[in-house]
């Protein structure tokens, strides 16, 4: 029973937003609005359009970089837009969790664990880094523009998402992560 009553609430605390994406109105009501391929442009509207959303954010982009720092009030990501002509853009946020001493990018248990998480967490994708650290990544699949209202419901919902799993797998992710 517990189960479903999990897999109820994550389609209703996390899914269910993510289908208003996109819904808006006219295009003048866009804060990001780019129809090339040139990632290092879109990063910098990307990340402009972010510090309008929200004064408590900060967002964080060296110059001719194609990622940019979002600080929310709970977590830190890694943005990344990555940009195509006339076809659909992708949104990948990467959240990072460090690792605990001793723990490396080859311990099996750990695979094991995140190979499980793949198969149960479809839109995330979890991953080991070079120092063994967690990645997190989610990707979101758009048409050239974002408002200020997808903006933050696509943060509030990638938030969600990563707090979901903490809350419910966070004894499996002791062993492991600091």
């Amino acid at each position: 029973m517990q189960s479903i009553v999990k897999k109820v609430s994550l389609v209703l605390f996390v899914l269910v937003p993510l289908c208003s994406l996109g819904m808006t109105g006219p295009s003048d009501q866009f804060d990001y609005l780019y129809s090339g391929d040139d990632d290092v442009k879109a990063t910098e509207l990307m990340a402009k359009a972010f510090s309008k959303t929200s004064l408590e954010w900060d967002v964080d982009l060296d110059e001719g970089e194609k990622i940019f720092v979002l600080k929310t009030s709970g977590s830190i990501f890694l943005v990344n837009p990555v940009t195509f002509k006339d076809t659909f853009d992708f949104l990948q946020f990467t959240f990072i969790n460090v690792k605990k001493d001793g723990v490396t990018n080859s311990n099996k248990a750990y695979l094991t664990l995140l190979n499980d998480f793949n198969q149960s967490y479809r839109r995330l994708q979890f991953s080991i880094d070079d120092d063994g650290d967690l990645r997190i990544k989610f990707f979101h699949q758009f048409r050239n523009r974002l408002s200020t209202d997808d903006i933050k419901e696509l943060v509030e919902i990638v938030e969600n998402l990563v707090t979901y799993v903490f809350t419910n797998r966070n004894e499996d992710l002791a062993e492991f992560l600091k």
